[in-house]
């Protein structure tokens, strides 16, 4: 009999575990082949002084992605910062509406380009004249 019990709760915390399993279909999983940081030219002359701007993305569900942009902030204020959350559009280009315009995210195999139609937004999020517009290099 007590072997019985045992079983039978074996089998029902069998149960338990494979209904507590979800599965994610894959139009909603997120896309990680885009993940990581990317760093404007500056990054690599950055022990010398050279101000940069790092964009860090990260893949979100139903083709969406994560984007957070800061500039150097380790020994100067820094000139820029963004973040948002962008939705693809077309492959590999991304969108974010932001105060009215659009921010165009454009990736290559290793590289990152932030445009707009609207040049003024991408100076709204920078301070002193800077600018998002750039080419930026995985890291």
């Amino acid at each position: 009999m007590p072997q019985l019990i045992k079983r039978a709760a074996l089998l029902l915390g069998t149960l338990a575990t494979l209904a507590a399993c979800q599965h994610t279909p894959p139009s909603a999983a997120a896309d990680t082949a885009l993940d990581g940081r990317y760093a404007s030219e500056g990054y690599a002359q950055r022990a010398q002084g050279y101000d940069w701007v790092m964009v860090t993305v990260r893949g979100q569900a139903d083709n969406k992605l994560a984007i957070d942009i800061n500039s150097r902030s380790d020994i100067k204020k820094p000139t820029c910062r963004f973040s948002g959350e962008a939705v693809k559009t077309a492959e590999n280009r991304y969108e974010i509406g932001d105060k009215g315009s659009r921010l165009i995210f454009v990736f290559s195999p290793n590289s990152l380009s932030i445009d707009s139609a609207d040049p003024v937004a991408l100076h709204y999020p920078c301070s002193g004249g800077a600018s998002l517009a750039d080419v930026y290099h995985k890291l």
